[in-house]
């Protein structure tokens, strides 16, 4: 073969093994492409029980991402950091508490820990510690500069206990808010007294009917909130973001308003000993426009009442999961209906700060396969920058295990769906895990319920979950695992960085493409370069006689 035809081939050679490649990048996402599930936590002990992920990324990175979750079996709290876009994780240290607080508190439902990088990077994570001797709980709050290195901790102000009033004193299920307008100013929720049900002769057959209203002009089972304005080292005192709720209220969720008012959600429990007399339970919208020193409430919606409510005695509504659209300052917030029958996730949106909000829309598109039991689906709510609404939850829609009146949870997975038309409506459901979550072992079993971490950008939306794949009914182990729904391939989704997304195979093409197509432009140059410098039998002549050399 001639060199000149040598070249040729090479050049048609390196692009016919780019072109696949280029094609790729270029083509548009319709449905986000899901990418695989990846273990984030790093146990090798047979018993574990990692549980209830809380997940943030980086504003600056979308490739820096933390997760926050806690072990159930061993009562610990951890933080994982990824600085590859998931694809790897590593444990962040521990945060120093004193030593009669240094196990993490669970509940029977809800978040266990939360987290949240400020403008600047900066990250906050607090979580309910717990006395193991005592079963008291109590939040603190941590910040780092340096993704987990080093911690700055600081105990926020506890709520009890005070037996008399019959304030347990756990106060546990944190969640976060790091004002975007002032970020020395911290808000911190929680729910207190979880657990009350342990106070002796707290609940009697005498007193059942009232156990869940207020007393002494305290409540029992709140949501409160407290404020820090130097970031995070000091906390004024607790504030009732429910004043004159009666019954108890479930965990409180808080979001930040475009405005820069402070939103929080949350549910209700309402119990009486009466067959068909339970009060219906109501999702709650609380706001203030005073950085957490007064609060006004009004409940946005209703649960079905009875005959139509869960038990014969009881109504619950928990789980509220809000967002907040900053382009529009359309309020959202998910949560589960959990009236009779099967388990749905509804949606609401307000376009108008609070004030009226929209009809329920159901977002599953396929009904569950379980009767109600506890809080099931327990989604979780992101907005993107560019509006986007992401929603992910568990779901019993494939459970093979399902028998008519059996309760008991057995293949669960995770689903997702988003909203690109302000909440109007929703996308098809995707399914995020790889493979079922087998519920026949594991925390879950011990009522260890949870949500499921989400955050999101514009290109991306990153999911993590609890999953039972390493374990079986001897080990009971429960591990986290993490996947992300990219609407964009992963070198433009990451900013060009690091982590393209290209499998082994594609990357190895890819290179033999890049070197063959190096190799051809050597080839070529070396060819321009060796027409000019070979000697010819005209540049042998003698000068008089040299024919000018034609390019």
């Amino acid at each position: 073969m001639t060199p000149r035809r040598l070249t040729v081939f090479a050049t048609l050679a390196a692009g016919l093994l780019l072109m696949p490649a280029m094609t790729a990048s270029a083509k548009p996402f319709v449905d986000p492409e899901r990418d695989a599930a990846v273990q984030v936590t790093q146990d090798t002990g047979a018993a574990r029980g990692h549980a209830t992920p809380a997940l943030a990324v980086h504003p600056d990175d979308p490739q820096t991402l933390v997760i926050a979750e806690s072990d159930a079996y061993s009562a610990r709290c951890m933080v994982h950091v990824s600085r590859n876009g998931g694809l790897s994780w590593a444990p962040a240290t521990q945060p120093t508490v004193p030593p009669d607080w240094q196990g993490c508190g669970f509940a029977v439902t809800g978040a266990m820990a939360d987290l949240e990088f400020d403008a600047d990077g900066t990250l906050y994570y607090t979580w309910s510690a717990v006395q193991q001797t005592t079963y008291q709980q109590r939040i603190y709050l941590a910040k780092s500069t340096d993704l987990g290195l080093h911690w700055d901790v600081a105990a926020l102000p506890r709520i009890g206990p005070d037996p008399a009033k019959r304030i347990y004193g756990a106060d546990t299920m944190p969640s976060l808010v790091v004002d975007r307008g002032a970020p020395n100013r911290i808000y911190v929720a929680w729910w207190s007294n979880n657990g009350i049900w342990n106070q002796p002769g707290l609940i009697t057959s005498s007193e059942s009917s009232t156990w869940c209203r207020l007393t002494d002009n305290r409540a029992l089972a709140r949501p409160f909130v407290a404020t820090s304005v130097d970031g995070g080292r000091t906390w004024g005192e607790p504030v009732d973001m429910a004043p004159g709720v009666e019954h108890c209220t479930t965990e409180p969720y808080l979001t930040q308003a475009k405005d820069g008012r402070l939103l929080a959600f949350f549910g209700q429990s309402t119990r009486s000993v009466d067959e068909g007399k339970s009060p219906p339970a109501h999702l709650f919208f609380s706001e203030t426009t005073d950085q957490g020193k007064t609060f006004k409430v009004k409940p946005i919606y209703e649960q079905d009442g009875n005959p139509a409510t869960p038990t014969s005695t009881s109504d619950w509504l928990g789980d509220a999961a809000p967002g907040v659209d900053l382009t529009t300052g359309n309020i959202y917030v998910a949560w589960e209906h959990m009236g009779a029958g099967t388990p749905n996730v509804l949606f609401m949106r307000s376009t108008d700060n609070g004030a009226t909000w929209s009809t329920p829309l159901k977002v599953n598109d396929a009904d569950t396969k379980r009767d109600w039991d506890f809080p099931e689906t327990f989604p979780s709510l992101a907005v993107a920058p560019n509006g986007r609404i992401d929603v992910a939850w568990y779901d019993y829609r494939n459970d093979a295990g399902f028998k008519d009146g059996d309760r008991r949870a057995v293949f669960q997975d995770v689903y997702y769906a988003s909203s690109t038309d302000g909440g109007k409506t929703f996308a098809k459901n995707v399914r995020v895990n790889d493979r079922a979550i087998d519920r026949r072992f594991g925390p879950k079993l011990g009522s260890i319920n949870g949500p499921i971490g989400l955050a999101s950008t514009d290109k991306v939306a990153f999911i993590a979950w609890d999953d039972t794949r390493n374990g079986n009914t001897t080990t009971a182990s429960q591990d986290i695992y993490f996947s992300r729904l990219r609407y964009a391939p992963a070198g433009e989704a990451f900013g060009g960085g690091e982590d393209t997304g290209t499998s082994p195979w594609a990357a190895g093409f890819l290179g033999a493409a890049v070197a063959l197509a190096l190799g051809g432009l050597v080839l070529v140059i070396g060819m321009q370069a060796s027409r000019r410098k070979a000697p010819t039998t005209s540049e042998t002549a003698t000068p008089s006689t040299r024919e000018p050399m034609v390019t």
